[in-house]
């Protein structure tokens, strides 16, 4: 009977042994795991921050593509503006010089006592006709 009694003692103590050996590794698959489960939160919150990072660059590249696109434009509208300006000065220069061109040709076709042009030539022809009559 100690034969079975031992043997039904070291099989308890075996079973005892299995089974705590089998919480102990049940725990560190449970850390194991948490640890796992840490690792990939860190690396999801690294990959989550890079895709940040990388969307901020290209937007900042976007905004500094637009900046330089918006100031060549700028310097462009300026430019044409600068040349409509200048464009508008020599037609107004050139409208003036015509109205005084006009202005100079109708005083040259009046006579001394302020008559057009055409009036003094009514006259001289006027005064030819009666020489013409005068003379025969």
């Amino acid at each position: 009977m100690r034969t079975n009694t031992l043997f039904i003692f070291f099989a308890t103590v075996g079973l005892q042994a299995a089974i705590a050996a089998s919480v102990a590794s049940d725990e560190r698959n449970e850390e194991l795991s948490d640890a796992a489960e840490d690792v990939s939160e860190l690396q999801k919150r690294d990959q989550m921050e890079f895709d940040m990072a990388e969307i901020e660059e290209a937007v900042g590249d976007e905004l500094t593509e637009d900046e330089d696109s918006e100031a060549q434009q700028g310097m462009d509208n300026m430019e044409e503006e600068a040349e409509a300006e200048a464009e508008a000065e020599v037609e107004a220069e050139e409208e003036s010089d015509s109205e005084l061109e006009s202005e100079s040709e109708s005083e040259s076709e009046s006579d001394e006592d302020g008559h057009p042009h055409g009036v003094k030539r009514d006259n001289i022809e006027a005064d030819e006709e009666e020489n013409i009559a005068q003379e025969e």
